[in-house]
């Protein structure tokens, strides 16, 4: 420390150093503002992408092809009208089947978007499925065993999906199992 008094010098050295020092700090506030703004307005662009391909599919689940096989199957199940060898006694059952099938294991990248989607079609996309498995678990079950094999690889296709949405929608995977595997 000098025993004199500071030259005009170091004062102007002294302050030239503390606006560079703020003049960084508010560069850096303001590169961070941006960043944030820009990652802001993703998440909204996911979100808003999410909330469409959830709707997407709920309307896939409740209308259309499905819709008709959710109730044609549910029907044959609830009424017992099953014939013994689905596939040679009625084909427009099987393909109801698969088409129940197919529309279940079209739902797999939906498990990246559903995290983002609004809580009330989780919901509502939770208890579509529960009706569609709950109509194939019911119709596997008043097949003979051996009827069952035509659906085996479908139906383990439609498992893989239901096993990723069931992590993201809070579902025991047990309760979403077809019965066709």
């Amino acid at each position: 420390m000098s025993l004199y008094p500071p030259q005009l010098g170091d004062v102007a050295t002294w302050f030239n150093a503390m606006a560079m020092a703020s003049a960084a700090v508010f560069a850096w506030l303001a590169w961070r503002a941006q960043v944030e703004d820009r990652e802001s307005r993703e998440y909204e662009s996911r979100r808003e992408a999410a909330v469409r391909h959830a709707a997407a599919a709920i309307e896939d689940l409740t209308t259309g092809s499905v819709a008709s096989a959710r109730r044609c199957v549910a029907d044959k199940a609830t009424s017992g009208g099953v014939p013994d060898t689905v596939g040679s006694g009625d084909e427009e059952l099987r393909h109801q089947v698969f088409v129940l099938l197919w529309a279940l294991h079209r739902l797999e990248p939906l498990a990246d978007d559903l995290g983002l989607a609004k809580s009330g079609q989780r919901q509502v996309l939770g208890t579509h499925i529960g009706l569609i498995t709950a109509s194939l678990r019911k119709f596997a079950g008043l097949l003979p065993e051996g009827s069952r094999a035509p659906f085996a690889t479908s139906a383990e296709a439609a498992k893989t999906a239901l096993a990723d949405l069931s992590n993201v929608l809070d579902v025991e995977n047990d309760s979403w199992k077809t019965g066709l595997e």
